[in-house]
């Protein structure tokens, strides 16, 4: 075997996030990559995979014959020590599928409003976050395209000394259009979940 057992610390964890012209806060380009906070612990990352069982009649109606992998999401939780406030609300709106800046009064949206709208990632009307944990220590990052903060979303404390922000998110592998609607190929066929960073 090539690699060894061994203790991993990936030391400090920053968190970036980019996404469309509501998280261009200084009126900047849509790409703008915005820190939101350097985490006070570990993040935890955890990706959880579906199968479909299949059933038959010599088996019995407990125990499947085969699974069926199906495609898979991932949580993400940051507790961040020292963010940008500002950041943090623009991700809480996107989050909602809000409008810019609608999170100083926090407008819900319609029911049923699409996060993705079928429109590319980044783009106006596509409310996913780009996503980024980067640690300087093991140079491990992870890159997630299409995340946004789940319910409960936030959970800030109102303390004396610090306030840490944990925020849960969920990762999906989200169909652009270019991947809708092509002849022969499963939608879900070749979606990337997460990668590596920047």
């Amino acid at each position: 075997m090539a690699n060894g057992r061994g203790f991993y610390i990936n030391g400090e964890v920053l968190v970036t996030v980019r996404g469309n012209a509501a998280l261009a806060l200084s009126g900047g380009p849509n790409v703008e990559t915005h820190e939101l906070g350097l985490c006070s612990e570990s993040v935890r990352i955890i990706p959880r995979f579906y199968h479909k069982e299949v059933y038959v009649d010599d088996y019995g109606p407990s125990i499947p014959a085969e699974l069926l992998a199906m495609p898979a999401d991932c949580l993400i939780r940051t507790s961040l020590v020292h963010y940008n406030p500002i950041v943090l609300e623009a991700c809480i709106a996107e989050s909602n599928a809000n409008i810019p800046r609608a999170w100083e009064s926090f407008k819900l949206p319609p029911a049923g409003t699409p996060m993705g709208g079928a429109k590319f990632l980044g783009s106006s009307g596509c409310h996913y976050i780009e996503l980024n944990l980067s640690s300087p220590i093991e140079e491990l990052p992870y890159l997630f395209k299409a995340a946004y903060l789940t319910g409960p979303p936030v959970e800030i404390p109102i303390g004396a000394q610090r306030s840490i922000a944990i925020c849960n998110w969920r990762s999906i592998p989200y169909a652009e259009p270019q991947y809708i609607g092509k002849l022969g190929e499963p939608l879900s066929s070749g979606r990337v979940l997460y990668e590596g960073g920047d």
